[in-house]
């Protein structure tokens, strides 16, 4: 089936046909029976547009046998609108086997501190679009990392032959081999990881043969996106707690330091008399013990972990925020084993309170919550409840389709004014000289080295959050002198780190204007 579109779509209402916002049915005998619903536009996210013509296979289980068939289409959503054009059936190509871009396991953070790492596991759904049965179907995963190339992880699945219109679901890879990297700074890095599609024949569409993934290793940071694709209003409920969950498997003597969050409005929200403060809460978590899909005060301890408050002044639109996870500003000690739900809350009661917290939808966690889920190690993505008392989080959030910009940091010592990491590093020697002037620096400042011997060096300048603003390489270093600017710097205390082979010194760079 062949059709020119121009939609969007947003909620699902109960009487949609199989739950589904736009479908069709078949039916064979003039409309009198008609076929399950068929969904016409999968992975389509909501509150999207869409102008373009899009081709669905119509199951041959509906077609076979029949003279003639007839087809109608339903639009099932309370908001926004459909229309179509061009409508055409067409000749079904043989072969087509794709891996399915709506529920395929990605790890359970894009970002994840390297002491926080934990075995991942991985599934893809594979179905056969084609007119004809594929032989000998294998599902491979590769996953290496971008900086060495280095192959962390190969693993093909098989799934022997695939007739028409077959769907092999929820059929995990080993799990008795996951992706396992060492919890130390050798993970430190970014990797790319490929879904990839075989079969014995050649497929005439080969564009959904494959889906690709990346993630990152960090020092010091938890996140499940990289960056905002929109914003979410949550018109009829102004009081709200919105957030992300993050598992910390090690957590003796690792700190919850910061945290950071984006909003869409706030200028709107100041210009038009709303709420103009929110609070920030982590909940320390055993999870959800009862399984009913909620996280309720008995499941967190009925108190916060840790909360601090925010007050905009309407330059906060798309910006990222970052304060101190706790309202005295000192890290607070992690448990291992333990869910940490770091959350938003806006406690509106007007008309004008109208917050949009923005969010992310380039990472479905859905196949991940499914598979930690079924292994025994389950893990949450986004979590949310819509209320202004002590929430009951809901696990599922937004069906880890949509996650919000709420990210932790986490380090090895409380100190705020200190580097995140600390307690890891091998020191420079002394007679490695180092010199940071003038300290403090108002529009820049000088990084000044002198070595007995040549050393490649790593410069990284960073501020308190861990978040990396300058990253450079030097081969066969032993003296030299480089500049940095920090005029467009917030003032507040920085750190310029020097990595070589004869060990670390981290500097404190005091930003004063």
């Amino acid at each position: 089936l062949s059709l020119t579109e121009f939609f969007a779509y947003l909620n699902t209402p109960t009487e949609a046909p199989d739950g589904l916002k736009t479908s069709f049915a078949v039916s064979s005998d003039d409309g009198a029976t008609w076929s399950p619903a068929v969904d016409l536009n999968p992975n389509f996210p909501t509150n999207t547009f869409r102008d373009a013509t899009v081709t669905v296979p119509i199951p041959a289980v509906y077609t076979d046998g029949a003279d003639e068939i007839r087809i109608k289409i339903t639009f099932a959503t309370d908001y926004y609108f459909i229309g179509i054009d061009d409508i055409s059936i067409q000749e079904r190509i043989g072969y087509d086997v794709q891996a399915n871009e709506n529920f395929f396991a990605i790890p359970d953070n894009v970002n994840t501190p390297w002491s926080q790492l934990q075995p991942q596991f991985f599934m893809a759904d594979v179905q056969n679009n084609g007119g004809l049965t594929a032989d000998n179907v294998q599902l491979n995963l590769t996953i290496n990392k971008d900086d060495t190339g280095e192959e962390v992880y190969n693993m093909t699945k098989n799934y022997g032959n695939l007739g028409p219109d077959s769907l092999a679901e929820n059929d995990f890879f080993d799990t008795t081999m996951p992706l396992d990297l060492p919890s130390d700074p050798s993970s430190l890095g970014t990797y790319s990881g490929q879904y990839t599609i075989f079969h014995d024949s050649m497929d005439v569409i080969t564009n959904n043969d494959t889906l690709n993934f990346a993630f990152e290793v960090t020092d010091s940071l938890f996140a499940k996106e990289t960056g905002r694709t929109r914003e979410i209003f949550l018109t009829n409920d102004r009081s709200w707690y919105i957030g992300n969950s993050y598992y910390v498997p090690n957590g003796e003597n690792w700190y919850a330091r910061w945290i950071s969050f984006m909003v869409g409005n706030a200028s709107d929200v100041v210009a038009g008399g709303g709420l103009t403060s929110i609070t920030t809460f982590i909940y320390e978590s055993d999870g959800d013990l009862n399984d009913d899909g909620r996280i309720d005060p008995g499941e967190y301890d009925e108190v916060p972990f840790a909360f601090n408050e925010y007050e905009f002044d309407g330059s906060e639109d798309e910006v990222l925020i970052t304060i101190p996870a706790s309202l005295n500003e000192e890290g607070i000690e992690m448990q291992s084993g333990k869910y940490y739900f770091v959350v938003v809350q806006y406690a509106g009661a007007d008309e004008a309170d109208q917050l949009a917290i923005s969010a992310s939808e380039d990472y479905n966690y859905n196949a991940n919550n499914f598979i930690t889920d079924s292994v025994g190690v389950e893990q949450y993505s986004d979590v949310v409840d819509l209320t202004s008392e002590a929430p009951s989080f809901f696990s599922g959030g937004f069906s880890g389709t949509s996650v919000p910009v709420v990210r932790l940091h986490i380090g090895d010592n409380p100190f705020l004014d200190q580097p995140a990491i600390t307690e890891t590093l091998t020191v420079l020697p002394d007679s490695y000289e180092v010199d940071v002037f003038p300290n403090p620096a108002d529009t820049d400042f000088n990084l000044g080295l002198d070595f007995p011997d040549a050393q490649d060096v790593m410069i990284r300048f960073y501020d308190q959050t861990g978040r990396i603003l300058v990253q450079q390489e030097f081969d066969g270093i032993q003296q030299a002198r480089y500049n940095y600017s920090v005029s467009t710097l917030p003032s507040g205390i920085y750190f310029i780190q020097l990595d070589t082979q004869a060990g670390t010194r981290i500097e404190k760079v005091v930003v004063q204007h």
